[in-house]
């Protein structure tokens, strides 16, 4: 680019701060004339009461000297649910300003888009997060994982004694309970020693065939033993998130409460406003905010950008 053209750009630049300057200027002796905002035109929370909410700070501070007014306070936007001023003194240092209600708003706004943008792990620890997990959902998605994990793999959750008998042994257990049956009508009509402790000798020994059965039984697992296991790994881990997560997934991962929606979201904000105070989160250049009351409203002024 050459210096001819540069030295354009920079001219064309400056003009166009000067001409903005120049309608801030007069946009505000435009509202001075028609007395915008008159005492008796404002409402709660509007516009003309957070100009005025500010004024009076900035007075006491002695930040606007005495020969201005309330229209020196310049509207330049809004952020969020609070207005966004500069005075005509000094376009550059902005003020937010806003009712308690407006500002504790505006924080969680804020924290929202931060959080849809740059995600949960970049402002809160996992601990914090933690807290914020809605029960019933994890709940619902733990047992989801437990269900696919039990019924693909039942040996690894269940003991080989909690079996169902298979379909051939129960078939064979039938037929000894049958031979008992008739070894024990041929007991009752036996008369002679000899055959009646050879027939209870037959007969104790199919019973001890069946119940050896019974001890090993090689069918599949019942329903209710399946279930009973899903129930009890969803207990060791109920409200447990942590635990959960780094024994089942290797680490504790907030993006994984966040992509499954079991954080609610609107509590863990809405907290973290309160704790942290809605300056705190706004105020990027000191953190801070000053009250101001201004007919029966209190109204949070804070730096936005200086």
């Amino acid at each position: 680019m050459e210096q001819k053209e540069l030295i354009g750009l920079i001219r064309e630049s400056i003009g166009k701060v000067l001409i903005s300057e120049q309608s801030e200027y007069q946009w505000a002796e435009e509202r001075r004339q028609r007395d915008d905002w008159r005492r008796e035109k404002l409402h709660s929370g509007d516009l003309g009461s957070a100009a005025h909410a500010l004024y009076y700070f900035l007075k006491s501070e002695g930040e606007i000297g005495d020969d201005k007014d309330v229209y020196d306070i310049v509207p330049m936007g809004s952020e969020y649910s609070m207005y966004l001023f500069a005075t005509t003194d000094d376009l550059d240092t902005q003020w937010i300003v806003g009712t308690t209600d407006d500002a504790f708003q505006s924080a969680k706004d804020y924290l929202s888009d931060w959080i849809d943008s740059e995600g949960l792990g970049t402002l809160f620890s996992a601990d914090f997060v933690s807290g914020y997990v809605e029960n019933d959902k994890y709940v619902s998605f733990i047992r989801s994982n437990f269900e696919d994990s039990v019924r693909e793999e039942p040996e690894s959750y269940l003991e080989d004694d909690m079996r169902e008998l298979s379909e051939k042994q129960m078939m064979f257990v039938q037929y000894l309970e049958l031979k008992i049956q008739k070894l024990e009508k041929k007991l009752e009509s036996a008369t002679d020693q000899d055959d009646i402790e050879s027939i209870q000798e037959i007969i104790n020994n199919t019973q001890e065939k069946i119940e050896e059965i019974q001890e090993d039984p090689q069918g599949e697992f019942s329903e209710e033993r399946i279930e009973a296991a899903i129930d009890n790994l969803v207990d060791q881990y109920d409200r447990d998130p942590e635990s959960f997560f780094n024994d089942w997934w290797g680490e504790f991962d907030v993006k994984v409460l966040v992509r499954n929606n079991l954080i609610d979201i609107d509590e863990l904000i809405d907290d973290a406003v309160r704790t942290d105070g809605a300056a705190n989160i706004l105020n990027n250049y000191d953190g801070s905010s000053d009250e101001v009351k201004f007919e029966g409203d209190t109204y949070e002024i804070m730096v936005w950008d200086r």
